[in-house]
């Protein structure tokens, strides 16, 4: 009988369910999986998430997620200035009237 080969998706399932199930320790399965005990750390975490055993996210580091808050707060502001600007022209147009 032959065996059909897994996807990625499966396969990072499959490693997910054996060491949630298993009872063993990441160093243990990851090299007989083939695969770095970090990488199958992520999986775990991630996998742990994705079925609710764990509720805790992936956040970014704090100076990342400092950076987005800032840019964010940023776009806004532009979104904003570009409303007024919209509307100016539009008074112009309207009016006919034209800066000088």
């Amino acid at each position: 009988m032959k065996c059909r080969e897994l996807s990625r998706q499966e396969f990072r399932e499959r490693a997910v369910d054996l060491v949630l199930t298993s009872g063993l320790s990441l160093g243990k399965v990851a090299p007989d999986l083939g695969i770095g005990v970090s990488a199958l750390d992520r999986w775990v975490r991630q996998g742990k998430i994705d079925r609710g055993i764990e509720t805790r996210s992936l956040l970014p580091p704090s100076d990342l997620h400092a950076e987005n808050v800032a840019l964010r707060r940023e776009l806004r502001k532009t979104r904003e200035e570009l409303e007024i600007v919209k509307r100016a022209a539009a008074l112009f147009v309207r009016e006919n009237i034209l800066p000088k």
